[in-house]
């Protein structure tokens, strides 16, 4: 059977820009529009009521609860197409993906929305000629109804795919959600720390193209 790898989308594959861009610049800004008010009042009152609902509630995570929320009339492909020209993918990323997918049986584990999951595969596509390289995605919130990647997230995966966490292999940029606690069930969990000298050790990588040396 082909080594199982679990890639992390965001900070992993694709810088956050675009997250943070769409959730701290464009809806803030989409909200002093309709209401009238300066970005440092939108931002104030937008930030604030993200506190509120908290990132340990799934509603947290989802585009389409906030444009409802603030009252914005607008579609979510209508505003991912505002934020493309923020997307960045990791060079080192892309090229693991087009050297191995056919060589590892790949899956992206993710707690970002099913629609910013579905974008960034449609970006990929567009600018790489990449068809999804994953032979299953996975999006917390969505396929698990969890607001966070835990042990319960990762377990649900391990049975999805049939196998037991000692035989698969997950990395991600979050030390806690990527790295500590997937290894707490068995997982072999890597860190990547592109540029980051606060982290340091055998399970640090620096680049996804380091990867294929711990298959050996």
């Amino acid at each position: 059977m082909k080594k199982i790898i679990s890639l992390d989308m965001d900070g992993t594959i694709v810088s956050r820009d675009y997250m943070d861009y769409f959730w701290l610049e464009l809806i803030p800004s989409l909200y002093a529009e309709k209401y009238n008010l300066t970005i440092e009042e939108a931002k104030r009152r937008v930030y604030k009521a993200y506190e509120t609902i908290g990132a340990n509630d799934i509603r947290w995570y989802l585009p389409s609860f906030w444009l409802n929320y603030f009252k914005l009339e607008y579609e979510i492909n209508e505003l991912l197409d505002k934020v493309k020209e923020r997307v960045r993918f990791y060079d080192d990323a892309i090229e693991f993906l087009k050297e191995y997918y056919d060589k590892y049986y790949l899956i992206l584990s993710s707690n970002a929305s099913i629609e910013f999951v579905t974008f960034i595969l449609s970006e990929m596509k567009r600018r790489y000629s990449l068809i999804n390289p994953f032979k299953r995605v996975f999006s917390c919130v969505y396929h698990f109804k969890r607001p966070k990647k835990d042990e319960i997230f990762y377990n649900l995966i391990c049975r999805e795919i049939g196998v037991e966490p000692n035989n698969m292999i997950h990395v991600g940029d979050d030390y806690k959600y990527d790295f500590v606690i997937p290894r707490k069930i068995g997982i072999n969990a890597f860190l990547v720390s592109r540029g980051n000298v606060n982290y340091a050790g055998p399970w640090i990588i620096k680049s996804l193209l380091e990867l294929p040396n711990f298959m050996r």
